[in-house]
């Protein structure tokens, strides 16, 4: 799918929703296998991510047992002090005090397992305030090491925009207070010109470790989104490395997730060109579902992404929080569908195969006229096929057909078209490619069999070779009942032309094997066998002369089998059934 934003937002590149963390005495320690190997990958991209907005040189120090360690602190209200430490020695605390010695904010371990503390504070009021390194209850002390950045922050407010400007190159913070679920996305201003780009880079959660972002699969339709896992303040770090005084406009927009409106059949959502939406749908495994924004532009996207679940969330247990690796899923999560072929470089429409049971996040970039309404559908993307149909195709586009099948179903189709090269490809119920043809220059019809050997909803898909054409075609199937043929009734018949199906059905029962002799003018047909379930039996003839075969059949079960012929030329056959002399019913 090609994912493409409509207007250049400040670019926002937000923590991968995956978690990592060092430290001693590694909570993952001991896992072993791929779990470890994935805690290290967690652990080295969180490490990673931090080092972004605690990026200055690391201070050495010795600490004191019984005593501590600090830095005085200058600050302004609202402007937010990271720091962490790390010790070989001791198991480091950090603390800001203010100016009578009064604890303002503290940490001993990022979470449960490793000892590096990582502190966040944003500052009430102005004043002076110090940074202090000690050891957890005091015991010990040793050679230690601490870093910490200072951030001046720019407060957004939800459906508004701030201001600020610098005079040199600067990193500051944006600061968003969210509630848990609250969506945000970041947009930017540039009236008359007078208001410059900035950079944006990892969005830090209210622990100071950093976000999971997720709201990370609908970047293509809403970049720089940011959805709170759990109530708290968030931060964006930005950076202005520009000259002189300059001047920026940010601000938030609230994402609200309506759910799609049924009308007759059809799920509906409306909304406005020119900025992106975002909607909920429930969708269920198996079905295929065509979603489509007709009256946007060609470059438009439609992402869709499983809606997460933040219920599970919660900051007083690490295995809930969801910003350290305890709470990390276990293997990476696969999205509910797989995306199928709907027309080439059109982006407005998609066609998306649910494998599971789901609520979906559709989302679009609005690409349009500013302020033009439109829709975004959601309805099935195959159309019934009883019997003979015909359709026109689009340029570009794949068409959907479905039926439902039952297992034995001897089935004929056709298709023919004069204006494009066919591609066909039919699915089984659990959408296996299990036929594909494509017609050869100059060639307007395909005609194929195939035997149904599940029961279920089998699925076509119509387009043009190389997606260059389109036009009028049309398509049929047709069911070829099975006859059923028993000892002392033969089945017996006549082929006449190429291509025509004829099916047989007898029934077998344990302990009671049957001999069959099959008598034929000609061999110039094929044969497929089947049981009950659609599995391929296994039916042995040994020829005796040139027009009779002969072969035993035992089951260890009560078993219907499908015989199917399709003709290649003329020939008469008659299948005979009798019991086994000497066993069971013929001894």
């Amino acid at each position: 799918m090609r994912l493409k934003s409509l207007v250049p937002l400040i670019i926002l590149a937000l923590a991968q929703p995956i978690l990592a963390q060092g430290g001693q005495g590694r909570f993952g320690a001991g896992m072993g296998g791929p779990a470890q190997d994935r805690y290290n990958a967690l652990v080295g991209n969180i490490d990673g991510q931090i080092g972004a907005y605690l990026n200055g040189e690391e201070i050495k120090n010795i600490l004191t047992p019984g005593e501590f360690s600090e830095w005085p602190l200058k600050l302004k209200a609202g402007q937010v002090v990271i720091a962490e430490a790390r010790s070989d020695a001791f198991d480091p605390a950090l603390e800001v005090v203010d100016s009578t010695g009064k604890v303002m904010d503290s940490n001993d371990d990022r979470y449960p397992g490793d000892q590096r503390p990582l502190l966040l504070w944003r500052c009430q009021t102005d004043g002076a305030y110090h940074l202090r390194v000690r050891c957890f209850l005091n015991k010990a002390g040793g050679q230690f090491f601490v870093r910490f950045n200072i951030y001046d922050t720019l407060d957004l407010k939800p459906d508004a925009m701030s201001e600020a400007s610098w005079d040199k190159p600067t990193s500051f913070l944006l600061h968003l207070q969210m509630k848990a679920g609250d969506i945000r996305q970041i947009v930017r201003e540039r009236p008359n010109g007078e208001y410059i780009n900035a950079d944006w880079s990892n969005a830090i959660s209210p622990t100071g470790l950093p976000d999971i972002n997720l709201t990370r699969p609908l970047d293509g339709a809403l970049p720089n989104a940011i959805m709170a896992a759990v109530p708290g303040d968030y931060y964006v770090l930005a950076n202005y490395s520009g000259g002189g005084k300059h001047k920026i406009r940010v601000g938030l927009r609230t994402i609200s997730a309506e759910p799609l409106k049924d009308e007759n059949g059809v799920l509906v959502g409306s909304a406005q060109a020119g900025k992106g939406a975002l909607w909920t749908v429930a969708v269920k495994k198996g079905q295929l579902l065509e979603v489509a924004v007709p009256a946007l532009n060609l470059n438009a996207a439609i992402v869709a992404s499983r809606v997460p679940d933040i219920s599970k969330y919660d900051l007083s247990k690490p295995e809930t929080n969801p910003f350290t690796p305890e709470a990390a899923p276990k293997e990476r999560s696969k999205e509910p569908y797989v995306e199928m072929p709907a027309r080439a470089r059109d982006f407005r429409r998609n066609v998306f195969l649910i494998t599971q049971d789901a609520t979906l996040w559709l989302a679009t970039n609005g690409a349009g006229p500013e302020g033009k309404p439109y829709t975004l559908e959601v309805k099935p993307a195959a159309k019934p096929l009883p019997g003979p149909e015909s359709a026109k195709l689009r340029i570009g586009n794949t068409d959907y057909w479905s039926f439902q099948g039952s297992v034995g179903d001897a089935l004929s189709f056709k298709t023919a078209a004069v204006d494009f090269a066919e591609n066909v490809v039919v699915f089984d119920p659990d959408m296996n490619n299990i036929y594909s043809t494509e017609a050869d220059p100059d060639q307007d019809s395909l005609a194929w069999n195939l035997t149904a050997v599940k029961s279920g909803r089998y699925t076509i898909a119509v387009s043009s070779i190389g997606d260059g054409g389109g036009g009028t075609y049309s398509i049929d199937r047709k069911v070829t009942p099975a006859k059923e043929f028993a000892i002392g009734d033969p089945a017996t018949g006549e082929m006449t032309k190429d291509g025509q199906l004829q099916v047989w059905k007898f029934s077998v029962k344990p302990d009671e094997p049957v001999l069959m002799r099959w008598k034929s003018t000609e061999w110039n047909y094929s044969i497929s066998v089947h049981d009950n379930r659609g599995r391929d039996f296994n039916l042995r003839l040994t020829a005796v002369d040139g027009n009779t075969k002969f072969g035993i059949i035992k089951v260890a079960e009560p078993t219907s089998i499908l015989i199917v012929l399709n003709t290649k030329g003329n020939a008469k056959y008659s299948i005979d059934l009798s019991d086994l002399p000497g066993y069971g019913k013929g001894k």
